[in-house]
């Protein structure tokens, strides 16, 4: 249709588009033209996709199988999700224990939780000496809580050990990244670790071997 004419029609005939046009100078007269339906490669990426990914070698023997619709032959170009599945980082250097208690603390917030504990936390943060792998657990109900948590930590263990806290390795969660937390640090002389983005803090690697556990809301 062009300007309310109409000069042809259309059918689909398996996979080929049949385009009538009527002779605008003799009502009596058509013409006929063919018009490929089959489009190969928007076929072939949609059984890739359907196929879980698989090779364009793999898609050839099913398509000549004929298991593949009518596509009869594959032709794939270079696959995003393909290359994304296929890559690997690179393994993390070998990490060096800490040589004394408090040399290096690992923490982390967990949470929220699903089901609250009776008195309303809903996460709980952890301390793990490097050293001892002596883990201290406080349920905590919000993540700000998470300053004043440490700073009791901190004050216990010197004052057990007779020593301070060296250096702090987190996450940077925003429990971890206000200014308070950083000048509490600056004053007390503990250096800051802070992982990279989109990986996961090494402490998950450790195995602590004994957990104390402690509710917040009831210091």
């Amino acid at each position: 249709m062009y300007g309310g004419n109409v000069f042809g029609h259309t059918t689909l005939k398996k996979d080929f588009f049949v385009l009538e046009l009527d002779n605008c100078y003799d009502n009596n007269k058509t013409s006929s033209a063919f018009v490929s339906y089959n489009d190969s490669f928007s076929d072939s990426v949609k059984w890739h996709a359907r196929l879980g990914y698989i090779g364009q070698d793999k898609m050839n023997r099913l398509a000549k199988e004929g298991l593949l619709d009518r596509l009869t032959k594959a032709k794939l170009s270079r696959c995003k999700s393909c290359l994304a599945g296929k890559a690997t980082a690179k393994p993390f250097d070998k990490a060096s224990r800490a040589t004394i208690p408090l040399e290096l603390i690992h923490s982390d917030i967990y949470g929220p939780m699903s089901v609250k504990a009776h008195h309303g936390a809903k996460y709980f943060l952890t301390f793990i000496d490097d050293y001892s792998r002596y883990e201290y657990m406080y349920l905590i109900s919000h993540r700000y809580e998470a300053l004043d948590v440490f700073k009791h930590f901190v004050v216990e263990v010197e004052i057990q050990l007779e020593q301070g806290v060296k250096t702090l390795r987190t996450n940077r969660g925003r429990g971890y990244l206000s200014n308070f937390f950083k000048e509490f640090c600056e004053e007390k002389g503990i250096r800051r670790q802070l992982t990279s983005l989109g990986h996961h803090n090494k402490m998950v690697l450790l195995n602590p071997g004994i957990v104390h556990c402690l509710t917040w809301s009831d210091q």
